[in-house]
């Protein structure tokens, strides 16, 4: 266990950001999953309404450093060859 106070006060700022980074990456999923179940029922609108919500969710993520840019850009790219293939008529 940590005996300084300044190593102290890191493993209680390391406790929080862990907390918001896990809720980050855990609407990132929650998301994931809303586009491709409204992709799969045909679903157009929804899907991109869906999609859009995705994009600036990992949009925001890469900003604050929780994922890397090309990371967020491959889940983009592949999300949106999902949406195309699961909505074409």
């Amino acid at each position: 266990m940590a005996n300084t106070k300044s190593a102290l006060k890191r493993v209680r700022q390391n406790k929080a950001a862990n907390a918001r980074n896990q809720a980050a990456k855990s609407r990132i999923r929650t998301l994931r999953k809303k586009v491709k179940v409204a992709a799969e029922a045909g679903n157009k609108e929804a899907a991109e309404v869906a999609y859009r919500e995705f994009s600036s969710a990992l949009d925001k993520s890469r900003k604050s450093n929780l994922l890397h840019r090309n990371a967020a850009n491959r889940l983009k790219s592949r999300m949106a060859r999902h949406m195309g293939k699961a909505v074409a008529p």
